[in-house]
């Protein structure tokens, strides 16, 4: 699945648009049929043309903000979306998330730059940075953190696709909260680990410490949930996490130094930084 999601996302832009249909089931034939019938539709086919737009972000954004708003629906109704879902397909919904909001070619680029430039130093924030500024903003994650708060997802998904949208998850909130205040990524990322201090001494809980921080009550949270996916996988399913990378990069160190979670050494940065 790991080479599947990186191939199709670097595909290139002419391929997908000389192929579309390759990608494009009927019922999506084109974009007035797109964009005025996804109501029609029930979430399993919603869910099956998720798989059809690795190349095509908008596209896959579109289906999970839809499937987001079922999410909600349903949660008002007292009922949880994810119970109606089969494993394969709640993996098929993080795998959109990893395609539609992983700036790709921009990651590619920082990575190439620290490792060929001896004059560039890796840094763990300026990745960081990257992922914020460069990634694709998700006004409603509410699909994202329901499956990320699935036990069968936490145990039992592809580690490569929970850890990419915890990514996704944390980064889409980040940009929020950087683009509705005056701090800095450096300022943010120090206000995550004052979080991850008070979760770990039991001083407090991550989310009000984020919130005493000055993050929005809503943000905390889903920045909670990518914390909670991080530690849950580090301390369940260890050996698989530590050899999930993109595009060569150990995700696992990243989200450790993200959060400030001390462990153990396991992974490194790209080859040669």
């Amino acid at each position: 699945m790991k080479q599947f999601i990186l191939y199709m996302l670097l595909a290139t832009s002419v391929f997908c648009f000389f192929s579309c249909d390759l990608f494009v089931t009927p019922i999506f034939s084109s974009e007035r049929d797109f964009g005025d019938s996804l109501d029609e539709y029930s979430t399993s086919e919603i869910i099956d043309n998720i798989k059809k737009f690795p190349s095509d972000p908008k596209s896959a954004s579109d289906l999970l903000t839809e499937l987001s708003e079922r999410c909600d629906e349903a949660s008002e109704k007292g009922e949880n979306l994810c119970d109606s879902l089969s494993l394969e397909e709640k993996e098929a919904v993080l795998t959109g998330v990893v395609s539609s909001t992983i700036p790709v070619s921009t990651v590619a680029d920082y990575i190439d730059e620290t490792t060929s430039n001896t004059e560039s130093e890796f840094s763990y924030e300026e990745f960081a940075d990257v992922l914020i500024d460069s990634g694709a903003f998700l006004e409603n994650t509410s699909i994202i953190e329901a499956l990320l708060s699935d036990a069968e997802v936490l145990d039992n998904a592809d580690a490569y696709s929970i850890m990419l949208s915890a990514t996704s998850l944390v980064a889409s909130a980040m940009k929020k909260q950087k683009d509705t205040s005056d701090k800095s990524v450096t300022d943010l990322l120090s206000s995550i680990k004052v979080a991850t201090q008070a979760d770990v001494s039991g001083s407090g809980s991550f989310t009000d410490a984020l919130v005493a921080e000055g993050f929005a009550p809503e943000i905390a949270e889903a920045i909670n949930i990518s914390y909670q996916v991080t530690t849950y996988l580090t301390e369940n399913r260890g050996d698989e996490t530590s050899e999930v990378s993109l595009l060569g990069f150990n995700m696992g160190d990243f989200l450790d130094d993200f959060f400030g979670i001390e462990k153990e050494e396991t992974g490194s940065t790209p080859e040669g930084s």
